[in-house]
């Protein structure tokens, strides 16, 4: 399944890791600053917490800064998944 939202520059698709655990997998398209580049999001019940992990790859510009990159990527997915897990 893929899907297109609004004006996002991300096509998303749900797919299987080899486990059989869903899991959503954002693939960024022409204009996004991240482009070009994928974000593999899984959700897995640990201790009886859902916990999401998120894990991605890239080399548009803004993963051009090396260690800089990181403090500007990687803390913006926090807020959201856990709004993601609050919401469920």
């Amino acid at each position: 399944m893929a899907g297109k939202l609004g004006n996002n520059k991300v096509i998303s698709y749900l797919r299987k890791d080899g486990n059989g655990n869903t899991m959503v997998v954002n693939v960024t398209l022409p204009g996004h600053s991240l482009f070009p580049g994928y974000v593999a999001r899984m959700v897995t019940i640990e201790n009886g917490q859902a916990v999401i992990h998120n894990v991605g790859e890239g080399t548009g510009w803004l993963q051009s800064f090396g260690p800089l990159s990181d403090l500007l990527i990687n803390n913006v997915w926090i807020q959201q998944s856990q709004d993601i897990i609050d919401s469920n």
